[in-house]
């Protein structure tokens, strides 16, 4: 795998520095989701109309429409609305209380770093690629900071709990993403 045009000089670097962490950086960049990406393919020769009514469904678990749904979102859905084994709803609450006794620490860092990451990385290049770098900059971190309170709310990540629904949104947005990158000639 060869890394985007714009980190090759860096990756020759890394390469003579430590090859194989060079190597395991490049593969990690190419990871998807392997749940979202075959939903977007699926999704792709679909209206507008219908990909958003199949989505809410999902998100909102709309069983009678999901029948009808391709089969790799029917697997998606399946897959995220099942809790794993390991989750403890005890630990998971008392994470909560902590967030919301300490939430304005954990906002205003959060928005500082989401600032820095968002703006002066190479992330940024993906939000100028979809045009939502200066028009959403501002929309996207005020939907950043809702899904940090939505996450630790009291079940908010337990299926259909409100950071659970917004996490499903956010990974599908983050696959509709990956299929207009990969579309772009940059």
């Amino acid at each position: 795998m060869q890394p985007p045009t714009i980190f090759a000089p860096g990756y020759e670097r890394a390469r003579l520095l430590d090859p194989a962490l060079a190597a395991t950086y490049i593969a990690h960049m190419h990871v998807a989701d392997p749940l979202v990406d075959p939903v977007m393919r699926d999704l792709q020769g679909m209206s507008h109309a219908e990909c958003g009514r199949l989505l809410r469904a999902a998100v909102e678990q709309q069983d009678d429409v999901l029948r009808d749904a391709p089969p790799s979102l029917q697997r998606f859905v399946h897959e995220v609305s099942t809790v794993p084994a390991w989750y403890d709803r005890a630990v998971a609450q008392h994470g909560c209380r902590v967030f919301l006794h300490n939430s304005d620490q954990f906002l205003a860092a959060f928005a500082a770093g989401a600032i820095v990451e968002g703006f002066a990385t190479m992330i940024s290049k993906s939000f100028a690629i979809t045009g939502r770098m200066i028009d959403d900059g501002v929309r996207r971190l005020k939907q950043n900071l809702r899904h940090l309170l939505d996450i630790f709310l009291p079940r908010g990540v337990e299926p259909s709990g409100d950071g659970w629904k917004l996490t499903l949104r956010i990974r599908l947005v983050h696959g509709r993403v990956r299929a207009l990158l990969r579309e772009s000639e940059e």
